[in-house]
């Protein structure tokens, strides 16, 4: 059998190439940093409440907050890349704000590369529609409809009323205080959902989801980690799933449910009394909590699951 020797010069430039990527990735992360970037613009626009701030931007973090102006303010901080090179766009109609800025060397791994933040306060009552594909997004206190996209960071939501649409490629999505519909998924991160009360799909590829509301309707699975739900009031539908994780649920001794339980490679303890058992094994158990009603549905592949009563 013939073997290839790699000639060392080969090895040298090899291991340079990956050092100098993993040096430039380094250094990228650092620009979200607060203390890296210096405010370069600022703007006012006068707009009604109940209209749309759409954005499409690249690099940059967008953090929107609240106040009782019939206006939008615009601070944009950057790095000194950003300070030199950022084009940002503003259209304004009387129904919305426009914000674009499409910076294309954002994915350079050999210099370092563009990080903006735009703070933007708009009226308490205004519609979201935000794409950023390299950072955070946060937005707090706010009443409308949101669409929230990134593929690079964080989706944090604090104090909401209005239906959520909500994705992120790269990062955990936070939710506390949100009363309204909402659609979250995250390809590779947490979902902590706290004080919700609304309609609720929920998804991760590979986190743990940890949920804490009432009078909700939730649909909600992992591909990689654990579910723990701590739920309170009229049960109009629980549904929980994952690959590879334990399930752990809590509700009050008075919870309605039609209860179905099932695990392949774990098992199944409950300390609520159950009536009406229909089916019960080390990996499947069914029946009524209370006076049954909608049904309260928790499979899982790879782990236990735990039904107790909230105190």
């Amino acid at each position: 059998m013939r073997t290839h020797k790699v000639q060392p010069s080969l090895i040298i430039i090899i291991s340079l190439f990956l050092l100098t990527l993993l040096s430039s990735c380094r250094a990228n992360l650092q620009f979200g940093s607060d203390s890296h970037l210096k405010v370069f613009q600022e703007k006012n626009f006068n707009i009604e409440p109940g209209k749309l701030l759409k954005m499409k931007v690249s690099s940059a973090d967008v953090v929107i907050k609240t106040w009782d102006k019939p206006e939008i303010y615009v601070k944009v901080s950057g790095n000194k890349k950003a300070i030199k090179k950022a084009d940002i766009e503003y259209n304004k109609n009387e129904n919305m704000l426009e914000i674009r800025s499409d910076n294309e060397d954002h994915f350079n791994f050999f210099s370092k590369g563009l990080f903006m933040k735009f703070e933007i306060f708009v009226p308490d009552n205004f519609n979201t529609d935000i794409r950023t594909s390299g950072g955070i997004i946060s937005v707090t206190k706010l009443a409308g409809d949101f669409s929230l996209k990134t593929s690079g960071g964080d989706i944090i939501l604090k104090d909401l009323n209005g239906p959520i649409n909500a994705k992120t490629s790269g990062g955990t999505i936070s939710g506390n205080n949100i009363n309204g519909d909402a659609r979250i998924s995250t390809s590779g991160g947490d979902i902590n959902y706290e004080n919700f009360k609304g309609e609720l799909l929920a998804s991760t590829s590979g986190g743990t989801i940890n949920l804490n509301g009432k009078d909700s309707k939730i649909n909600a699975n992992t591909s990689g980690g654990d579910i723990n739900l701590v739920y309170s009031g009229i049960n109009k539908g629980i549904k929980l799933d994952t690959s590879g994780g334990t399930i752990t649920i809590k509700v009050p001794a008075d919870f309605n449910a039609s209860m179905k339980l099932r695990t392949s490679g774990g098992s199944i303890d409950s300390g609520l009394k159950i009536n009406k058992l229909e089916q019960v094994t080390s990996h499947r158990l069914e029946g009524d909590l209370n006076s049954g009603g909608n049904t309260l549905m928790a499979t899982t592949s790879g782990g236990d699951i735990r039904v107790t009563e909230k105190k």
